[in-house]
C-alpha cells in the first residue's frame, strides 16, 4: 500500500470529474435536477450502435442493435450526466435491474493524452481490474472499470475529448428562448 504522502502527490494530478445517474425515465429525472436543485441547462443526445463504435461489454464486442438517451450539464467542474437504457446489450439496463435508479458511475478523466490514458488502463488491468464497457463516441475514449461489486457503482476512465458534435442531438432542457 502506498503511504499517504504517496497518495497526496498522485491524487493531486488526477481529475474526476463525472457523475452519472441511471434512470428509467430522463426527462423526469432532469426535471427534478432542474426544478428542485437548480442544476441545469441540460443537452440531450441519442447514443447507439449508429453513433459509438468498437463498444464491448465484458470484453465482448457488442454487435446486436442499443440505444440509450443522456442527458449532461455542468455544475462548477463536474460534468452530471443522466443515462437511460432504450435496447440492446449495455451495463445501465443491468444496473436498473439490479439496483433500481442511482448513481452508476464516476469518471477519472485523463487529459494528458490518449497514450497516458492507455497506460492507465493497462495499470488498473495489471492490478486486477476487468473492464465490464468500452468504447469510442466521436473522439471521446471511455472504460468502465468494473469496481461494482465492491464499490455498488462503476468507475470509469476516459479522454474526455471535446467531441466534434452530436449526430443525434434530440434537444434541450429547458428550451432555449
Amino acid at each position: 500500500m502506498k503511504t499517504a504522502e504517496e497518495l497526496r502527490r498522485i491524487n493531486e494530478r488526477r481529475i474526476l470529474d463525472q457523475v452519472c445517474y441511471v434512470t428509467e425515465d430522463y426527462r423526469k429525472t432532469i426535471a427534478y435536477f432542474t426544478e428542485k436543485l437548480e442544476i441545469g441547462p441540460w443537452t440531450i443526445i441519442e447514443n447507439s450502435n449508429d453513433t459509438a463504435f468498437q463498444v464491448k461489454k465484458d470484453g465482448e464486442d457488442v454487435t446486436e442493435p442499443w440505444k440509450f438517451y443522456i442527458a449532461f450539464t455542468r455544475v462548477g467542474n463536474m460534468h452530471v450526466e443522466v443515462i437511460q437504457p432504450e435496447y440492446g446489450p449495455n451495463p445501465y439496463s443491468d444496473f436498473l435491474r439490479e439496483r433500481g435508479p442511482g448513481i452508476h458511475h464516476v469518471k477519472e478523466s485523463v487529459y494528458a493524452g490518449n497514450e497516458a490514458l492507455y497506460a492507465w488502463i493497462e495499470e488498473l488491468k495489471d492490478k486486477g481490474h476487468a473492464l465490464s464497457y468500452e468504447g469510442r463516441y466521436m473522439e471521446d475514449i471511455y472504460y468502465y472499470v468494473d469496481t461494482y461489486g465492491e464499490l455498488g457503482a462503476h468507475y470509469e476512465v476516459g479522454n474526455s475529448a471535446a467531441v466534434s458534435g452530436h449526430p443525434r442531438l434530440v434537444g434541450h432542457y429547458p428550451e432555449e428562448t
